[in-house]
Order: structure tokens, then sequence, then C-alpha cells
């Protein structure tokens, strides 16, 4: 236990050691930086703000400092963004609510896309048929406005697993608009 700390305490050291910034001497007391900040140690010991320490030291207590982690929203569609055919099986507050419930999927998929490309965002309308058994035939692409198909199939491909609860009737021709806001 006493080794990993000891190492756990000198990579940190080395690691606010290395990151210390052209500009001073890397001596954390020094104050010759060209704003008149010391580079470290500012006011009460606290990192001039923008520094290299400053940006290590918000990732090490765990704040994202200036930097961005890639999240997206997925906004869950509203009752009159959703059509449905007129001798549908099911009700639109019926298929929001499921679809609802499978929003997290799509939200996993969204952020894992961003991690990589950060631009993506956008609308895509997807149009499938829902049968009594409760599984997804026919779906599509209507439209979209993502640029980025290959993200486009990966949520078609989610969406096309979902499964519904099976129902005494038939089937039900879904077109329903989902936002991917960065």
């Amino acid at each position: 236990m006493f080794n990993r700390l000891t190492l756990l305490f000198c990579t940190i050291f080395l690691l606010l050691t290395a990151c210390g910034s052209s500009k001073g001497s890397g001596n954390p007391t020094s104050n010759d930086s060209t704003d008149g900040r010391a580079e470290f140690g500012g006011r009460r010991g606290i990192p001039a703000e923008g520094s290299s320490q400053d940006k290590l030291g918000s990732l090490m207590i765990g704040h994202a400092g200036d930097y961005k982690l890639p999240q997206g929203t997925v906004k869950t569609p509203d009752l009159e963004d959703i059509d449905i055919d007129s001798d549908a099986s099911r009700s639109k507050p019926e298929i929001r609510q499921a679809v609802e419930a499978r929003m997290p999927s799509l939200r996993r998929i969204y952020s894992d896309y961003l991690k990589e490309k950060s631009n993506i965002s956008g609308k895509i309308i997807f149009k499938f048929t829902i049968v009594s058994s409760g599984e997804i035939i026919d779906i599509s692409v209507i439209s979209s406005t993502t640029g980025f198909p290959e993200f486009e199939k990966e949520i078609q491909r989610k969406i096309a697993t979902w499964k519904w609860k099976a129902i005494e009737g038939g089937n039900t021709t879904v077109t329903i608009p989902f936002n991917f806001i960065e």
C-alpha cells in the first residue's frame, strides 16, 4: 500500500513539474510570468487561471476545467411530431412512452460518436412498422440533417432491435423524428 501511494505522489509531482509552461522558471513560487501572476501558487496556493497546473489540477480533482467532455442530448419527440397511419393499432401516447423508455440507448450511441466526431448534430426522421407481435419491420431513414450516414445507420440498427408489447390487432406504421443536439 505504501509503495503504491508513494508512486502516486511521485507521479503527480513529476506531472506537475513537467507541465510547467515556457513562461517562468518552473519554480512554483516564482512570480516572473508575463502578466505578473505566479505561474503556480498564485493567491493562497491557487494556480494562475489558465495555467497548465490549473488545467491539470482541475482534471485531477474531477473538474473538467477548460476541457469539455463530449455529451449530447437526444430530444424525445413530442406527441404532435409523431405520425401514425390512420388505421393504427397503437396510439401516439403509447408509442411516445415506449420510445422515451428506450432513449438512453440512443444517447449512448450519440455520446460515443461525439467522442470521435464532435460536430454531429441534427434531426433524423425514421419510418418503421411495428407488427402485432411487437417487432419492427421496414425501418428506413426518411430524411436527415446530421451529415453522417454511418451514425444514422447505427441509430437505425438500434431502433430496429426495439421490442414492443405484443397486441391483438394489425400493424402500426410510425414516422418519428429524433433531434440530436450537441
